[in-house]
């Protein structure tokens, strides 16, 4: 799924137009990534919550020339699942045998 599905899914579940739906969706995402950037939390409960965290320094490698690269530390985004969702997704496991 993509922001354009989320929009269409929107826009037909609550008989919005498009162009609103999209702002809706924008504005929602928004909200959110200005959160993170600030250092800050995102918490929607029964769903998840979104935070960041240091990634710490490490030594990668060139994959043509084996050659050692340092990679700084960084920021990354961190989704940790809502019990809720975890439990909905853990409950849709098809088994093939």
């Amino acid at each position: 799924m993509n922001r354009d599905d989320l929009v269409h899914i929107l826009a037909v579940a609550r008989g919005l137009p498009k162009p609103a739906s999209r702002d809706v969706v924008d504005a929602v995402l928004g909200c959110v990534e200005e959160a993170l950037l600030e250092g800050g939390r995102v918490e929607l409960r029964g769903f998840g919550s979104f935070s960041t965290r240091i990634a710490g320094a490490y030594t990668g490698h060139h994959p043509q020339t084996g050659e050692p690269i340092p990679i700084p530390d960084r920021r990354v985004v961190v989704f940790k699942p809502g019990r809720a969702l975890a439990a909905a997704v853990a409950d849709t496991v098809e088994v093939e045998l």
